[in-house]
């Protein structure tokens, strides 16, 4: 999978330009909660659809289509990972 990380929380939308696959598309909180979920996603034909979340998140997750059904995962769970320390800007 890709996960997505953003400087700050917000309701961020992506879409399937130039994609060869279907995803499905996690949406999860700074908090690590699960705040949306798209199955699926299928890749643009003529027309993009634009999936946006209903509320902010921090990162999103791309995983291979078929993810969010095998795991049983869900909006609420929580998602657990560690990101490498960020080093601090030098001046």
């Amino acid at each position: 999978g890709m996960l997505f990380i953003f400087e700050r929380p917000g309701r961020y939308a992506f879409w399937m330009y130039q994609m060869r696959f279907p995803l499905d598309i996690i949406w999860i909180d700074m908090s690590g909660e699960v705040v949306y979920i798209v199955e699926d996603a299928q890749p643009c034909g003529n027309v993009c659809i634009s999936y946006e979340p209903p509320k902010e998140s921090m990162y999103v997750l791309e995983v291979a289509a078929g993810f969010v059904r095998e795991t049983g995962l869900k909006v609420g769970d929580m998602a657990v990972f560690s990101l490498p320390s960020r080093p601090s800007p030098t001046r």
